[in-house]
């Protein structure tokens, strides 16, 4: 059983709100199809999952989205499987990569768990009549994952010595 401590719920809030405000604060960017955004804050995910835990970042995205989106007024179907899809961005690089270190790891895994956050997210928006689902894939993916793959490594190479001076590191081993 996934055991929290005092410490990881405040890491899930503050997770939640930066993630719940990167999301505010990029929505207007529209790339105008299909009303979809340019979402500077995909990579975040990926980056709670690895620096602060997979549970904990899973958690903390979860509950981000469908903030979020009851601030902007559409919560339907869509917010439920935007937030399962949000999670599986960082689920699965948070789960995969061994050595938070390694850029290479940190990229690949990162795209691939966008890539599966996005067929989740698109095939939903296709089921409720948004867009068709290549368009919505297409649109996603480009959107999200140059943004992932660049931002992603940049900001946990930043953020990790931080990170683990404050005590907050709740990822994998790391490999020095």
């Amino acid at each position: 059983m996934l055991k929290l401590t005092t410490e990881d719920i405040a890491l899930i809030i503050v997770m939640a709100s930066i993630f719940a405000a990167a999301s505010l604060i990029t929505a207007p960017i529209s790339v105008g199809i299909y009303s979809m955004e340019f979402r500077f804050h995909s990579m975040l995910p990926a980056v709670f999952a690895i620096l602060f835990g997979v549970w904990q970042a899973c958690i903390g995205v979860t509950l981000a989205e469908n903030i979020w989106v009851l601030l902007i007024g559409w919560w339907i179907p869509i917010g439920a499987w935007g937030s399962f899809g949000t999670a599986i961005n960082g689920l699965i690089p948070g789960v995969l990569v061994r050595n938070p270190k390694d850029w290479k790891q940190i990229t690949f895994w990162a795209i691939v768990g966008q890539i599966v956050g996005d067929l989740v997210v698109a095939y939903n928006m296709a089921w409720l009549g948004f867009a068709p689902f290549e368009v919505a894939f297409i649109t996603l993916s480009l959107n999200n994952i140059p943004v992932t793959a660049i931002g992603t490594p940049i900001l946990v190479r930043l953020l990790l010595p931080r990170v683990r001076a404050m005590g907050l590191y709740r990822g994998k081993p790391i490999k020095e």
